[in-house]
C-alpha cells in the first residue's frame, strides 16, 4: 500500500463486510498503523457492526483508531 497520498489525512477501512476479527486481523491493523503513523495519517474504521465495535472498545483499540459505526 502506498500511504503517501493520505498525508495529513484520514485512511478509511470499510468494515461493512466484516462480521468478526481475530488476533491476526488486529495485529495487521496495528502493523499498518505503525507504517503510517509518521505520515500524519489517521486510520478510521468505518461501518463496524455492533460485535466488532464492542471488541475494539473492550481491547482499547479505540485509543489507536477512530471508530465509526
Amino acid at each position: 500500500m502506498n500511504f503517501g497520498q493520505f498525508k495529513n489525512g484520514v485512511f478509511n477501512f470499510d468494515f461493512s463486510r466484516v462480521t468478526r476479527i481475530d488476533s491476526a486481523g488486529l495485529g495487521a491493523l496495528i502493523m499498518v498503523r505503525r507504517e503510517i503513523i509518521s505520515k500524519d495519517v489517521e486510520i478510521c474504521l468505518v461501518n463496524l457492526n455492533a460485535d466488532v465495535y464492542r471488541l475494539f472498545s473492550k481491547t482499547r483499540m479505540n485509543k489507536l483508531f477512530m471508530l465509526k459505526r
